[in-house]
């Protein structure tokens, strides 16, 4: 769709299951090792023109049921959260983000999809939103990731 190519690391694997740093360098070094220049990076939201597919990135986050790294982090400067790839803003008013993330951990520097269920009126649904994170914390982070090739 639109253009959009992403890649997914198997989670059950355990190759591809990483910190933030170095699924971010994964990304990165795929533009120079196979596609011949093209921009690689972790995973953006929030280009109009791309909504659909990050609508289905993040549904297929959802069904397999495991939270992935994504492209966002605020390392550089805490609470200005910024998409390494395209230098943009993540709006902290977003409507993905979870409930009370971000929420100024003050180690929680990276971008997270969380795979969270909701239960109203005993009717449980799944879904994937942004949360901060620890970006190298190996109890927490040892997760797969999404690159997307731009």
């Amino acid at each position: 769709m639109a253009g959009i190519c992403y890649y997914f690391t198997d989670p059950s694997s355990g190759a591809g299951v990483t910190t933030w740093d170095f699924a971010s360098t994964t990304c990165k070094n795929m533009a120079t090792n196979e596609l011949l220049g093209r921009k690689v990076g972790l995973a953006e939201l929030g280009l109009a023109e791309t909504w659909k597919s990050e609508k289905l990135m993040l549904q297929k986050i959802t069904d397999r049921n495991v939270s992935h790294w994504l492209g966002a982090t605020d390392k550089a400067n805490h609470g200005h959260w910024i998409w390494e790839t395209s230098q943009r803003q993540l709006s902290l008013q977003d409507s993905y983000w979870k409930v009370g993330d971000p929420n100024s951990g003050g180690s929680e520097h990276c971008l997270l999809g969380v795979v969270h269920t909701n239960t109203i009126q005993n009717i449980k649904t799944k879904r994937t939103y942004l949360g901060d994170f620890p970006c190298n914390d190996v109890h927490n982070s040892k997760r797969p990731y999404v690159c997307q090739i731009f």
